[in-house]
């Protein structure tokens, strides 16, 4: 838990520069410092925090060689994840997923704000289906370990783009579709298109 809502935080409120204290997290989250501890440990591990002997921790600003990486490393592990569930995935999920796109899909284009949430809410839906049905853990633990700079670069550089979360709606489609088909080859090609895009619009606005 003190981890879950750390990240939050570092996603959400914390500004790259901020310092970080055990003490003032832990009043802050309303938990001791033990589990706030190895939470900071675990965000070290991850690149999301840096200690600073006899004070605390910062959140560092983003390197662009370790957020490449970590798309890099998305890239290749959610293409395979995805031609893994094109095999696997039930016509019951894919049902359940074609529901949510159509639906979603109807409700766009009155609001942005709204637009952006509805698209936030069936790229999670996506996403999570396709790991369920690869049921791969290791490859899940893989993701995991660079889940969070990339969420992390997607907030600071892509933000509220509501263009950049339609095109990847288009993707998306397109992705579903070759579940759908269950064409393996068509599924990792259409994963690996989508978050190769994603990637590059990342990267081209960090420089």
């Amino acid at each position: 838990m003190a981890y879950e809502r750390l990240v939050k935080l570092i996603l959400s409120e914390l500004p790259a520069g901020s310092r970080l204290s055990e003490t003032e997290l832990a009043s802050r989250l309303g938990m001791s410092k033990t589990p706030v501890r190895e939470a900071l440990l675990k965000l070290e591990n991850e690149g999301l925090v840096l200690p600073i002997p006899h004070v605390g921790y910062l959140i560092p600003y983003l390197s662009y060689l370790e957020l490449r990486e970590a798309l890099e490393v998305r890239e290749a592990v959610e293409g395979y994840l995805a031609m893994l569930a094109a095999d696997r995935i039930s016509d019951t999920e894919l049902a359940e997923l074609r529901k949510a796109f159509d639906e979603g899909q109807a409700s766009l284009g009155a609001d942005p704000a709204s637009d952006i949430s509805t698209m936030k809410e069936l790229n999670s839906a996506l996403h999570g289906s396709i790991m369920r049905a690869a049921d791969n853990s290791k490859m899940d633990q893989i993701l995991a370990a660079v889940r969070n700079q990339v969420d992390r670069g997607i907030k600071e550089l892509v933000g509220n783009d509501v263009s950049r979360y339609r095109q990847s709606f288009e993707q998306h489609l397109a992705i579903l579709s070759a579940l759908e088909a269950h064409d393996p080859a068509q599924a990792e090609r259409a994963m690996r298109d989508h978050i190769g895009s994603i990637n590059a619009h990342i990267l081209r606005r960090f420089r």
